[in-house]
């Protein structure tokens, strides 16, 4: 008898458990609580507000629990401040994105943490760290820009860019130390150097700002200026005539690291914002603002030479920088 009344309770038990898990919602059709993620993350960028107020707002749909908080401002304005909070202890930034160099002053600090991202795999060598303290959000390229109606015959190569018939013709940056340390991660010093010297021979014009420079040289100020191609690609829409060449060997790019802080308040929210910022949806609304996207390989097409400036280069970057002075005093 008492086997037989075990054996009843235990059919009952598994029929009301039946009808209590048929009531319940599907858990796999529920989203993640809120619990999962911190509710905030802290975003320190190079970014232009407009744009980055439009990747946070991205973000935040996507993941309605979580708040991005954009600091953005100038490098040599963010970078000072991240250290001095890192060193007051009372650290704000979670996600850091800044140009190379930037980075690696972080870096050496130890202001850096390292996350493998799960959408590291779609971005090529030399546009990752294998270690995972960086992967690269966006690019700029330095190009040769020409004046389109001034230049019949555009240069196709370095060679042709210190050509004697340039001379006093070409526009420039006053100071290109990332550019210089590119060409000498891709031809060496010697190589590197001895084209600066025939550069500097041409007389250049120097002018402060890429996109000054861009501008000038479609007015007529200059025939051909190293500058960045999104510059030139930006006034090609709006019917400027200006062109840039893409059959340099190399042609140089500037990395803009996205990472996260070593003493981020928020991690776990940190690292599911960087994941959608490297993720297709995050890269799309990257080049939907002008800016080459890494994720979806070179632009311009796959024959394009390029040269990432990995922020390890910036380990010497004040002895490149008075190199660069001695051979354009």
């Amino acid at each position: 008898m008492k086997a037989w009344t075990r054996r009843l309770s235990t059919i009952l038990s598994f029929l009301l458990s039946l009808d209590v898990c048929a009531s319940l919602p599907s858990l796999a059709a529920q989203p993640a609580p809120k619990t999962a993620y911190e509710e905030e993350v802290a975003w320190y960028t190079l970014v232009s507000i407009e744009d980055s107020r439009r990747l946070a707002q991205a973000f935040e749909r996507k993941y309605p629990g979580v708040s991005v908080k954009v600091f953005r401002n100038r490098e040599a304005a963010l970078l000072p401040r991240i250290i001095s909070e890192a060193q007051s202890r009372r650290p704000i930034a979670d996600v850091v994105s800044v140009r190379g160099i930037g980075y690696h002053q972080l870096w050496k600090r130890d202001l850096i943490q390292p996350y493998l991202s799960p959408e590291s795999p779609f971005y090529p060598a030399g546009f990752k760290d294998p270690k995972g303290y960086w992967t690269d959000l966006y690019d700029s390229y330095y190009v040769w820009g020409y004046n389109t109606r001034a230049i019949t015959a555009p240069p196709r190569s370095h060679s042709d860019v210190v050509h004697p018939r340039l001379r006093d013709k070409i526009g420039m940056d006053n100071e290109e130390t990332e550019w210089l340390a590119g060409l000498t991660l891709y031809w060496g010093r010697e190589r590197a150097f001895k084209f600066l010297r025939e550069l500097s021979a041409r007389q250049i014009r120097f002018r402060d700002g890429h996109t000054l420079i861009a501008e000038l040289m479609a007015a007529g100020e200059f025939d051909v200026a190293l500058t960045f191609s999104e510059a030139i690609e930006r006034m090609k829409r709006k019917g400027a005539p200006v062109e840039w060449v893409k059959s340099l060997d190399p042609i140089v790019v500037s990395l803009h690291p996205v990472a996260i802080a070593a003493g981020a308040p928020h991690p776990t929210a940190a690292r599911l914002f960087v994941d959608f910022l490297l993720s297709e949806e995050g890269q799309g609304l990257i080049r939907a603002s002008g800016r080459i996207a890494p994720r979806f390989g070179p632009d311009g097409g796959p024959s394009l030479k390029l040269q990432p400036v990995d922020p390890a280069a910036a380990a010497d970057y004040e002895g490149l920088q008075r190199e660069w002075r001695a051979i354009f005093k």
